[in-house]
């Protein structure tokens, strides 16, 4: 047909339609409700309707192919639409949807055979397909993306107005449902194969589902000022795709036995996924133009509103399962490839011998509970991962698109869930965000986030070009962000909202979760863009960034014990360094023990052990860097200051370390003692009750041994490490310190439950009564501070070492010890110490004990882990000699560690005194430290780097002569 004759022949079509529905008969038809047998006038009426419709869906054209076929169909939509056959035609339609329950029955008897013009089900099947068909010939234009593409989105928003005017769109769900319910009725009562043509009428709805929001996807660019008209438009189709995935959620079975070949069930996901594709990118569309702030306030409010409908929050969350499965698919075939890649070159480099992901990322997106929150559970996630794939193209160009969708998902229901936090009156179950908070939502976001974080290092291993490690480190971002807003959101909404199966279940993909980004960070190039957004991340303080978490976690979980999160602790700004100290805390207490909780259990964890071991070092290390910056700063100033609270934090760090170091000795560092001390005792005990017995197992003595190393480990590392926190505060004196002090800065604390963007600060006035308020009464309360914290270090470590041997063995050890010593010392003092100290086999650092030769006994020999720090003072001469040399010069001074206490405003001769002992205590520190290695971190004790993706990473050099670890060849040359 050529374009002039269509035209006028729709033209015609569409002006009788306007002319029989305004007609007297029709008028006066449609201010009643659907009569349930018509008269012989009314089935005249309803026949002049449903032949208008047909007549004006056979004049449109079927598609459009080239750029003068849509300049004919933009021409005939332009001159169709003046008549409003839209809003004619779903007048008409919504008339007969007054009475869904008799309209349902009518539609689910139709059979296949050719349908009555004059009847309900004539006159709602011509008018469906009249509707379709202007929303797909609309559709086709706007897909060809013309120069008459901005005219056909007019066009787009004048008919969507046409269908909001007649009601059709609001009435659509409750028939949706209601066809749901019959047809469910009558499978289980007939217990038949439903009537296969009644499945026309559904695919009439789904298609109607699916072609409206392709179209407004389109036109919503082009036509911003309207998008309040098309956001209004597409509530009723969200919530009868809710109606639908509620169907499938009940009627699974049912829904498979919609055909005798079994096929039904598929079609039926198929199309359900379809249509959650459909929406799904209109739903992403209205997004970004919010995102991209192109809206006016009454459009963004509109937008807000439609992303926090509980049916748009379930899609959201239904499509973000999917994408993470078909990123977890991708993930397990590459993991297999660089398997295949590692057995056949088995000498890697160390980058390559990095882990490809942090850690083995589970399939949380097919946990049970993930799976009831899908309609048709396994068989709708395994139908959607096979719609989504096709759409998304070839392998390639597929798992581009699966990230870049999963990351605008997260960044949504991130969106959402904020508005819902901003909300004054809220409820979970009302505003649709339950799903979202829950625990299988929780477990899919942190494999999202790993998935992420493995793409990201498995690219910078390969040299990948940048702009695909961007698309995967934009959502590694996103996604901590959604992380981290799904804790708040949950503190927000009640303590029993966080999920504490997922601390408990997941706790280690939780931490490696958020520890990912700024572990990432460190093995990236300064210079790259991945570096430069992730640096700006964890600066900011806004709600969801990286600079955020730990203030989160520490409300959420107070107890959480997070060493992994602090093994990358470079990027950490210095307003968050409190908080992380109070996580290095709960750490250490949950390792070491407390007076309420018995030690041991994970002191014998090496794992764990190790772990603390890394993130103590690693934040000492960022401590000591911050007072380095701030003394090359010379404190605070009024530039500083003026450049916010971050800046003003960095410039007077030195005036946390008081506080810091005093709190670590309120809890840490007394359950350092406290686990030395037991773990002595049940050794000793052990011992005695082996020797008396004559047999048994020693299994109890080995473990305490082990929990004695772990002691002992853990107490050098603390040692180190206030030895580098004690010279740079020295570096910067008490002037700065107090300088800093009087500057008043603030410091994050945590986050606060109840009041959005609310954060608990702490800020450091000066200690003790206004005498002290100078520079020498602050530096004295530092001194004493180390001084407390040092003794309680090293009382726990020379106890340790000298009560692990049974009684009997005692004397003879020692002689044997001091004999062996005193030949050492005299053949070669420093290469006796270096030997003596030094661990066996790297990293394994074992002490063995054995029994042989005694009736009833059977030999063994059991590995502990850094058993030779049991014995540093007796093996190591320069260890003993400080040992004795400090015992006699302070008498008594390990019985005054328990109740160690000072006074701030002190005489001047017990100021001296706390100043002397502070001095000889430091250097007590240094000697222990340069006595005992260390396999775990780099045994440099001034290493200042912060390279690597923990501690224990980064030392991967061994020294040949001495086999201890190194991070780098000049931290070898400089121990």
């Amino acid at each position: 047909m050529q374009p002039a004759q269509r035209l006028k022949q729709a033209d015609d079509a569409s002006g009788k339609l306007s002319s029989v529905v305004r007609s007297r008969q029709v008028t006066q038809l449609l201010q009643g409700p659907p009569p349930a047998q018509p008269t012989t006038a009314q089935q005249t009426a309803l026949a002049s309707c449903s032949i208008s419709q047909h007549q004006l869906h056979e004049a449109l054209p079927e598609d459009v192919k080239n750029e003068s076929e849509i300049a004919a169909a933009a021409q005939l939509l332009q001159r169709v639409l003046r008549r409003q056959p839209g809003k004619n035609a779903c007048a008409l339609l919504a008339w007969l949807q007054r009475q869904p329950q008799q309209l349902a029955a009518v539609l689910l008897r139709f059979d296949g055979s050719p349908v009555d013009p004059g009847s309900m089900e004539g006159v709602w099947f011509s008018g469906m397909k009249l509707v379709d068909g202007l929303a797909g010939l609309l559709y086709s234009c706007l897909a060809m993306h013309s120069s008459y593409t901005a005219a056909v989105a007019e066009l787009t928003v004048n008919f969507t107005q046409q269908l909001l005017q007649s009601g059709l769109l609001a009435s659509l769900p409750e028939l949706v449902q209601v066809l749901q319910q019959q047809q469910q009725q009558q499978q289980q009562q007939q217990q038949q194969v439903p009537n296969r043509h009644a499945a026309v009428c559904d695919d009439l709805l789904q298609t109607f589902q699916i072609t409206l929001p392709n179209m407004w996807s389109l036109a919503m660019p082009h036509v911003a000022a309207q998008v309040t008209t098309l956001a209004q438009a597409a509530l009723p189709l969200l919530q009868q795709l809710q109606c639908y995935g509620r169907h499938l959620s009940t009627s699974t079975a049912a829904v498979a036995a919609a055909s005798a070949d079994n096929s039904g069930s598929e079609e039926v996901f198929v199309t359900y996924s379809t249509m959650q594709v459909a929406l799904g990118n209109y739903a992403r569309q209205l997004f970004v133009l919010h995102t991209q702030q192109q809206l006016d306030t009454a459009a963004a409010a509109q937008v807000v509103s439609v992303l926090r409908e509980p049916a748009t929050v379930q899609l959201l969350l239904q499509q973000l399962t999917v994408y993470t499965m078909l990123l977890h698919q991708a993930h397990s075939k590459q993991q297999q490839q660089q398997q295949q890649q590692q057995q056949q070159q088995p000498r890697l480099s160390a980058k390559q011998q990095l882990h490809a992901d942090l850690l083995c990322t589970p399939a949380f997106h097919q946990h049970p509970d993930m799976l009831q929150l899908l309609p048709g559970g396994q068989v709708c996630l395994d139908t959607a991962g096979q719609v989504l794939a096709t759409a998304c193209g070839v392998h390639a160009s597929m798992r581009l698109t699966c990230i870049a969708r999963a990351n605008t998902l997260a960044g949504m229901l991130d969106f959402i869930l904020h508005q819902w936090c901003m909300q004054q009156q809220r409820s979970l179950a009302a505003d649709g965000v339950d799903s979202v908070l829950s625990d299988a939502a929780v477990r899919l976001v942190l494999e999202l986030q790993l998935l992420a974080a493995g793409a990201v290092q498995r690219l910078q291993q390969q040299e990948q070009h940048e702009e695909p490690v961007i698309n995967s480190a934009r959502l590694l971002l996103s996604s901590a962000a959604l992380l981290n807003m799904q804790l708040r959101a949950g503190l927000q909404a009640g303590a029993s909202c966080l999920p504490p199966e997922v601390l408990q279940q997941a706790g280690l993909q939780l931490l490696q979760a958020l520890a990912a980004p700024l572990q990432q960070l460190q093995l990236t190039a300064g210079d790259s863009a991945l570096c430069t957004t992730a640096v700006e991340e964890a600066a900011s303080n806004q709600q969801g960034s990286l600079g955020q978490q730990l203030l989160t976690l520490t409300a959420a979980a107070p107890g959480l014990e997070l060493p992994e999160l602090l093994r990358a602790t470079s990027v950490l700004q210095a307003a968050s360094m409190v908080a992380a100290s109070e996580v290095v805390a709960h750490a250490a207490v949950a390792v070491l023990g407390s007076a309420g909780r018995a030690s041991g259990a994970l002191l014998q964890n090496t794992a764990a052990v190790a772990g603390l071991a890394s993130a103590i070092t690693s934040f000492a290390k960022r401590a000591a860097q911050l007072i380095r910056g701030a003394t090359m700063q010379q404190g605070p100033s009024t530039a500083s200051t003026a450049q916010g609270m971050e800046s003003a934090a960095a410039a007077c760090f030195p005036a946390a370390m008081p506080w810091m170091i005093g709190h670590v000795s309120d809890s840490p560092l007394r359950a350092l003692q406290h686990g030395s001390v037991t773990s002595t005792g049940s050794s000793s005990s052990s011992s005695s009750s082996s020797s008396s017995t004559g047999g048994g197992s020693s299994s109890t003595g080995t473990n305490s041994r082990q929990a004695a190393a772990s002691s002992a480990v853990l107490a050098v590392v603390a040692a180190r490490s206030l030895v580098q926190l004690a010279d740079a505060m020295q570096a910067a004196g008490p002037q700065l310190l107090f300088t800093c002090i009087t500057a008043q800065p603030r410091y994050h604390m945590q986050w606060e439950p109840g009041n959005d963007d609310s954060i608990i600060f702490r800020t450091f006035p000066p200690h003790g009564g206004s005498a002290t308020h100078n520079a020498p009464g602050q530096w004295h309360v530092w001194l004493a501070c180390m001084l407390r914290a040092m003794r309680q270090v090293l009382c726990p470590f020379i106890k340790t070492g000298t009560g692990l041997l049974a009684p009997e063995a005692s004397a003879s050890a020692a002689a044997a010890s001091a004999a062996a010593a005193a030949a050492a010392a005299a053949a070669a003092p420093d290469t006796a110490d270096a030997a003596a100290g030094s661990p066996t086999a790297a990293g394994a650092s074992s002490s063995s004990s054995s029994t042989s030769g005694v009736p009833g006994r059977s030999s063994s020999t059991q590995q502990v882990s850094w058993g030779y720090l049991l014995q540093l003072q007796q093996r190591s001469p320069r260890w003993a000699a400080a040992v004795a040399a400090f015992d006699a010069k302070w008498p008594g001074w390990r019985d005054e560690v328990g109740s160690f206490a000072f006074d701030a405003a002190g005489s001047d001769g017990a100021i001296q005194q706390t100043k002397q002992q502070y001095i000889d205590t430091l250097e007590l520190c240094r000697a222990l430290a340069a006595a005992a290695p260390l396999p775990l971190v780099c045994n440099n004790p001034s290493c200042e780097s912060l390279a690597g993706l923990s501690e224990t990473a980064a030392a991967s050099k061994r020294c040949a002569a001495c086999r201890c670890h190194y991070c780098s060849a000049a931290c070898q040359t400089a121990d």
